[in-house]
């Protein structure tokens, strides 16, 4: 969770809610990160770099 949030402050947006799902049978617990800012372009790259899987969902 400490490589999520450092990645948020490290782009210059807020966390605005962090919800962690328990995970299914045979798969990795997800969590969903609501951040204050619309171009998350380099966030999500730098997520990527640390092994993390991405999915965007506007709203």
């Amino acid at each position: 969770m400490q490589n999520i949030l450092d990645a948020v402050k490290k782009n210059g947006a807020n966390m605005l809610a962090f919800h962690s799902m328990p995970p299914v049978e045979g798969k990795e617990q997800d969590v969903m990160v609501h951040v204050d800012k619309g171009d998350v372009k380099q966030l999500i790259k730098d997520l990527a770099n640390k092994g993390l899987s991405t999915e965007i969902i506007e709203r």
